[in-house]
């Protein structure tokens, strides 16, 4: 309960009724085969698909009989990890946009992405550096498992071309691209300006952040601020007054 992130192994014959968790979830099948049933979904993943899972999800997960043990390894990271270390990775992404940023407030995005044997070599060689760490709790073993974490994100954000259309991902790169903007000048910002730097209408651009990200400019800005100060709080020694 007091770690931002930890991973799990399941063997043969465990299996989990519909339940949810408060994190963000990696479900990948090391070996086997499993059902994952989400929203009433039913998924068969095999040796190598990976499926995440949105805070709250309700799903349930079963072995598939057959001749190789089933194995399954879990990541799972607090939404505060997610939200504070890999914000720059969410705002750079189509595929973090619209699934972690909208997790909590859009109920029209999928709970859950399947992803079929994407990258696998490179995603089993993580997830079995995850293990290793996990086990052994070496020096600064968290950190690098937030490493190992996000290294898994970037690896299949590369594959969401498969989970969009080309005008879905032409607007989504869009919004991408806004919201860096937003990011790297957030401290001197505002609506029109932003606006008129892309060539948009300031109500245009108002209506589609809040369609896409679930929030408003002046929410999505004040977010970025604060983000701003806390790495300055962190980083540096300017004193409270400065960095406010």
């Amino acid at each position: 309960e007091n770690e931002d992130i930890i991973i799990t192994a399941h063997p043969t014959g465990d299996s989990w009724g519909m339940h949810q968790h408060d994190y963000f979830v990696l479900n990948y099948i090391y070996s086997g085969a499993y059902f994952v049933t989400v929203g009433g979904q039913e998924h068969r993943m095999e040796k190598d698909a990976l499926c995440i899972l949105q805070p709250g999800a309700v799903h349930s997960i079963r072995a598939c009989p057959g001749t190789e043990p089933s194995i399954l390894l879990c990541i799972a990271a607090k939404k505060d990890l997610v939200y504070r270390s890999f914000l720059p990775l969410i705002s750079e992404s189509p595929l973090f946009l619209d699934f972690f940023v909208k997790c909590s407030d859009n109920r029209s995005v999928p709970r859950t992405i399947v992803f079929q044997n994407q990258h696998g070599d490179t995603i089993r060689s993580l997830f079995n550096a995850a293990l290793v760490e996990s086990a052994e709790r070496d020096t600064s073993y968290g950190k690098l498992l937030e490493c190992i974490f996000a290294g898994i994100l970037i690896f299949l954000s590369r594959s969401y071309k498969e989970y969009a259309t080309d005008e879905e991902l032409s607007r989504r790169i869009g919004v991408e691209s806004i919201l860096k903007y937003m990011s790297l000048n957030c401290t001197t910002l505002t609506l029109e300006g932003t606006a008129e730097h892309f060539c948009y209408n300031p109500s245009y651009l108002s209506s589609l952040l809040h369609k896409e990200t679930g929030r408003s400019f002046s929410t999505i800005l004040r977010e970025f601020k604060l983000e701003r100060a806390r790495q300055l709080l962190r980083q540096t020694d300017l004193p409270i007054s400065m960095v406010a």
